[in-house]
């Protein structure tokens, strides 16, 4: 009889995205014509939405608000099929403004949501089991409440799930600190190429040394992935 798998328990944001096509990026104090492409939730849901495609239990537990953006956050976990046991807090979802200049570059204006004041009780309420997996984004370790909640639950957890945390586009805005406080409890830790770069100037060592190896959790992997190849330490 096959093993049912873990969970992924995601405690990353989620964000309503606003994608705005542009010829060229706008010069400070200048203005540029856009064309709107069609909005929709970003965030966490790009990474619960393949894992539950393939067959992997899913669950949310990032607060959802009250406002717009969270009901239609909600609605777009039910049409995916997702489970969300996440609290309900009066606030609402943040927003992402993209430009996408030709070339495919993107750029991003992200403004924190309900999560920013998740508190420990909101997590502690969930048991998580071994085998479980806690997917987290380092760019939400930027709001100081986040953060002291999700570093006492994750020592609460111990050993029984492994930690998964992505780098994030806000990798570069992160402070040492902060990483290193998260680090130790983190089995996978993932980055595309760029934001490899940001985390090297924050920790001031490459992710694929061994002194950023040993401030991993136990048998840790770091994964860097670029359009041509992934590295996997």
């Amino acid at each position: 009889m096959a093993s049912t798998p873990g969970r992924l328990i995601s405690l990353a944001s989620m964000v309503m995205t606003v994608p705005l096509k542009v010829p060229v990026f706008p010069e400070r104090g200048s203005a540029v014509k856009a064309q709107v492409a069609a909005t929709g939730v970003g965030g966490a849901l790009d990474v619960m939405l393949p894992a539950h495609l393939q067959g992997i239990p899913v669950v949310n537990l990032c607060p959802l608000g009250t406002g717009p953006n969270s009901m239609l956050v909600r609605q777009a976990l039910r049409r995916s099929g997702i489970a969300s046991e996440a609290v309900e807090m009066v606030g609402d979802t943040g927003m992402a403004l993209i430009l996408i200049e030709e070339g495919g570059y993107y750029t991003s204006v992200i403004t924190s949501g309900i999560e920013a004041e998740l508190e420990i009780g909101a997590l502690t309420r969930y048991d998580v089991h071994p085998g479980d997996y806690i997917y987290l984004s380092a760019g939400d370790l930027v709001n100081p409440a986040y953060r002291r909640a999700v570093l006492a639950w994750l020592a609460m957890v111990g050993d029984t799930a492994r930690i998964v945390l992505a780098a994030s586009e806000l990798a570069g805005q992160l402070r040492a600190e902060w990483l290193s406080a998260v680090l130790p409890f983190v089995h996978v830790f993932t980055a595309n190429a760029s934001q490899a770069d940001q985390v090297v100037e924050v920790l001031g060592c490459d992710i694929g040394s061994q002194t950023f190896m040993n401030t991993l959790g136990e048998d840790a992997l770091a994964v860097v992935s670029s359009q041509d190849r992934k590295s996997v330490v």
